[in-house]
């Protein structure tokens, strides 16, 4: 009865893990199905990004080019999506023009981003010395809203770095560097 009972155990234990396991791929593979991306001509005014690296993957997009760096800047936006690997750090180096001070940070990903990044969006803008980086649901998690909505929401968003949020007015937007930040505009359920 004994081994019967530690057998059943054992054999849901299995079971958990593999169903886990199938609905977080990134776990057996450390790849998820999502997107790195940055604009900073339209939402970092005044800096030049220098260079940037998404984690260690040499795929495209995911770091400076080595074309670029005899420039000695980056390009100043990308978006790679793609069955890529998960990050579990941001470098990004940048010039704040207005003062030539040259500025840079390392995130360390792994304790800020979501149990998976499966239909996520790695997202970062910068504010003069300052880097904050966004994780953005692909599903939407809000209904489709009236103008009149749509604007209220808008019109509290004052700087380039709050107006990611209405960006994705429809989607999670949670900043999670250099704090954690959930749009105060989204509905309680996704708040978490």
């Amino acid at each position: 009865m004994n081994f019967r009972k530690i057998m059943l155990r054992c054999a849901a234990v299995l079971l958990l893990s593999v169903l886990t396991a199938c609905a977080t791929p990134q776990l057996l593979s450390g790849h998820a199905l999502h997107n790195f991306s940055f604009d900073a001509s339209r939402e970092s005014t005044g800096t030049v990004v220098l260079f940037y690296r998404y984690g260690s993957a040499n795929e495209y997009g995911l770091q400076t080019e080595q074309e670029d760096l005899p420039q000695g800047k980056s390009r100043q936006g990308v978006s790679v999506t793609g069955d890529m690997p998960v990050g579990k750090d941001l470098y990004v180096k940048w010039r704040d023009e207005a003062t030539g001070k040259v500025y840079e940070e390392t995130v360390d990903l792994k304790s800020r981003l979501p149990f998976s990044m499966d239909k996520q969006q790695l997202h970062f803008i910068i504010e003069g010395a300052q880097l904050f980086v966004y994780v953005i649901s692909y599903e939407p998690v809000r209904d489709v809203m009236s103008s009149e909505e749509a604007a209220r929401i808008r019109s509290t968003h004052k700087t380039l770095r709050q107006k990611v949020f209405s960006f994705k007015l429809r989607n999670r937007v949670i900043q999670i560097y250099p704090t954690k930040l959930i749009d105060p505009h989204l509905p309680s359920q996704f708040q978490k």
